[in-house]
């Protein structure tokens, strides 16, 4: 019965079963080499990592024992180590995504995890929720980082050392709605003052596309006077490859978010807005692009546009980000019918 079902398997083009009898972490090695080919350094090395860990449980096992349950066990321990569904859902996908690799380049016969149906991932299973900024407190924010960029200037022109200001970069946030990785990245070359346009390179966004985002005249002028600042602290104009958002010390600023979100966490104090609220939603650099998407659907702005603007592939990603918005706005959406007394006055006058 083995050899009929392997014969049928190859006579009907589903690959090589003897690559059944493979070890898990046989195959690694030649997905990564292909996949490094397609993707950019930093996710090849998150899938290394999540593979790493999926094989410090599996990696001895042939991928003709495992078994889904081996899947829903290990989802169950990251479940329990207080990651996310949708984290969870990760590290289990870059496994199935190798051995879908493997089928596709005939290494193996059949994918075992192919029919494992995801966690479910909505607003119930969030463990890290975000909110958005209101309007009044977007204003009381930006004031808090200029004061705090006056008093860091001044303690800082006492030793004669010029600092780069930060609130252009949390407007820029406010205003474009990028991710961090794609302003950190953006040059000067990527931004037509002209035109009042930036335009976000497909390395570095998210769903690899580029996309052009509207700049309002004022923050125009900010980025020109930022440039200015930019001569003062590096010693030259900045050129076309040059970096728009410097740290205070006049340095590109890296990937990870530690020291931009102190600055922000200082702000925030200054400006007495909670990192935390009531509901255990918070504050972080990313909140400020749902802020954006907030900001857009208090503007009435479509779902479409939206997409465009926040750059995602699926516009239920958009409808996810696009509904944080508060009871004041829910009210002056109330407010804004018309009264019910008024249409029976209306219809009494007609009679």
């Amino acid at each position: 019965m083995e050899l009929i079902r392997r014969r049928d398997m190859q006579v009907d083009g589903l690959g090589a079963a003897e690559g059944q009898d493979l070890r898990l972490d046989e195959i690694v090695p030649d997905y990564l080499e292909d996949l490094g080919a397609r993707v950019t350094p930093h996710h090849l090395k998150n899938v290394r990592g999540k593979l790493d860990r999926a094989l410090a449980e599996w990696g001895q096992k042939r991928v003709r024992d495992l078994r889904q349950t081996d899947a829903v066990r290990y989802r169950n321990a990251l479940s329990g180590s207080g990651l996310s569904n949708r984290t969870v859902n990760l590290h289990v996908d870059v496994v199935r995504a190798m051995l879908r690799w493997a089928v596709s380049a005939g290494v193996i016969a059949e994918n075992p995890l192919e029919r494992l149906r995801s966690l479910p991932y909505g607003r119930d299973q969030w463990v890290y929720r975000r909110r958005a900024l209101s309007d009044e407190e977007i204003g009381v924010l930006l004031a808090a980082s200029h004061k705090d960029d006056d008093e860091n200037y001044a303690l800082a022109s006492l030793s004669e050392v010029h600092r780069v200001p930060q609130t252009p970069m949390w407007r820029l946030f406010l205003e474009t709605g990028a991710r961090w990785n794609e302003l950190r990245q953006l040059t000067w070359g990527d931004i037509d003052l002209g035109r009042a346009l930036i335009a976000l390179r497909a390395e570095t966004t998210k769903s690899r596309r580029q996309r052009a985002v509207p700049l309002r005249p004022e923050v125009v002028d900010e980025l020109v006077r930022l440039r200015a600042r930019h001569e003062s602290v590096v010693g030259r104009l900045p050129n076309r490859e040059d970096r728009v958002l410097l740290s205070p010390e006049g340095r590109p600023w890296g990937r990870p978010t530690t020291n931009p979100m102190r600055i922000l966490d200082r702000v925030l104090v200054r400006a007495g807005i909670p990192k935390v609220d009531r509901d255990g939603r918070k504050l972080d650099i990313h909140a400020l692009r749902h802020t954006f998407a907030s900001r857009l659907a208090r503007g009435g702005v479509g779902l479409v546009h939206a997409q465009r603007l926040l750059g995602h592939s699926d516009p239920k990603l958009t409808a996810q980000v696009y509904t944080h918005l508060d009871v004041e706005d829910l009210r002056d959406a109330v407010g804004g019918l018309p009264s019910l007394g008024d249409g029976a006055a209306k219809a009494k006058e007609a009679r």
